[in-house]
């Protein structure tokens, strides 16, 4: 069965609904898997690769003493929260934090 967008012959919508953080310090055969996931899901999922490295990541996620490559956020309300958070705290043009 087609979506409506297909039979109009329209691009389907890109609705961000998942969110997979990574740290920086994985090798190149897990970054091309990530890339992989990233093609397959394009429509639903975005990959942000942060500058951490599997310890500061787990930690963060998880608490002291864990450690982890990859988190997903894959509730919607939580990558919306994610993002502005990302958002407000980014400096602005001019290069200061608001």
């Amino acid at each position: 069965m087609k979506s409506a967008a297909a039979s109009r012959g329209e691009e389907p919508a890109v609705r961000i609904s998942r969110l997979l953080l990574v740290s920086a310090d994985a090798s190149e055969r897990f970054y091309r898997q990530v890339e992989k996931l990233r093609s397959r899901f394009a429509n639903r999922l975005e990959v942000l690769v942060l500058e951490c490295d599997e310890n500061e990541l787990g930690e963060a996620a998880f608490g002291p003493g864990r450690r982890a490559r990859a988190v997903m956020v894959h509730h919607k309300e939580a990558v919306v929260r994610f993002l502005s958070a990302l958002e407000y705290g980014a400096p602005d043009e001019g290069g200061d934090a608001p």
